[in-house]
């Protein structure tokens, strides 16, 4: 059984290198909401609803 672990170690857990910093998903998350809220305020101040 693990042999069988290595392989599938060695096969599938093995990720390429990236010239970035990964982010964290929260961090992502944060952003996107950040984005989405700065958007439709934008959008409501147009409609002259704020």
């Amino acid at each position: 059984m693990n042999d069988e672990f290595t392989f599938i170690a060695q096969h599938y857990i093995e990720t390429p290198p990236t010239a970035h910093r990964p982010e964290r998903i929260d961090t992502i998350l944060k952003k996107r909401m950040k984005d989405f809220l700065l958007t439709r305020q934008q959008k409501l101040w147009q409609e002259g609803k704020l």
